[in-house]
């Protein structure tokens, strides 16, 4: 059997862990079914977009941002992009204080 490393933002980790755990999965079985998923499809098994069109444009980016900082707006993490830097460290502290809600 092999074994694979990877690297996840810790908070990330500590939410799917947990979230995991609820329906009785390790980390590990998780991610062997989605391996074999992609062995089986030939490909990811799951649609990949953006799943919020009004985010199309880097102004409306920003502006989604901002208005995520300042409360006006209930987008979820992953809808926001990584390439807005000034979100980034306080995106990350939020999920931090969330996962710790969960556990």
């Amino acid at each position: 059997m092999a074994q694979v490393n990877f690297r996840v933002e810790d908070d990330l980790k500590t939410e799917a862990d947990y979230i995991l755990g609820r329906i009785g999965l390790s980390m590990s079985a998780a991610l062997n079914i989605f391996i074999r998923q992609v062995v089986d499809r030939r490909g990811i098994p799951f649609e990949i977009r953006i799943s919020d069109t009004s985010l199309s444009s880097p102004e409306r980016i920003l502006q989604a941002a901002r208005d995520y900082e300042n409360g006006k707006k209930n987008y979820h993490f992953h809808e926001l992009p990584t390439m807005v830097a000034s979100t980034d460290s306080s995106r990350a502290n939020r999920r931090s204080r969330r996962a710790k809600t969960l556990v």
